[in-house]
């Protein structure tokens, strides 16, 4: 939920040495400046763990699982070139590829807003 917009406004507020060293640990855990970490906790609650490495294993995967449907869909020629037809199996097999495929591209779109 990253904005564009200028930030105009400041909020200042004491803490002990304790919650100051907990703060920027917590920030740097999630790969965000102290100030980004303080306005997502306070807009939307704790902001997940470290975002940069969930887009990076999120993106992993998003490759692992084109890899994959390239694996069915070479199958799937393989089966009609040589006059097998391809099974319904075969057939939800890569429907539900697809599905996996939508729901991480979602997910990497969401994780990469936030």
């Amino acid at each position: 939920m990253r904005s564009k917009a200028k930030k105009e406004k400041a909020l200042h507020f004491r803490a002990t040495a304790e919650e100051y060293g907990e703060i920027m640990k917590r920030a740097a855990a999630r790969g965000v400046k102290a100030s980004e970490y303080m306005r997502r906790s306070a807009l939307a609650g704790e902001p997940p763990e470290n975002t940069a490495e969930l887009t990076r294993q999120l993106s992993r995967m998003n490759y692992e699982i084109n890899k994959i449907g390239t694996n069915v869909n070479q199958i799937a020629r393989l089966c009609n070139e040589n006059g097998y037809t391809t099974s319904r199996e075969l057939e939800d097999v890569k429907a539900e590829l697809k599905k996996v495929n939508e729901q991480t591209s979602a997910i990497l779109r969401g994780a990469a807003k936030f």
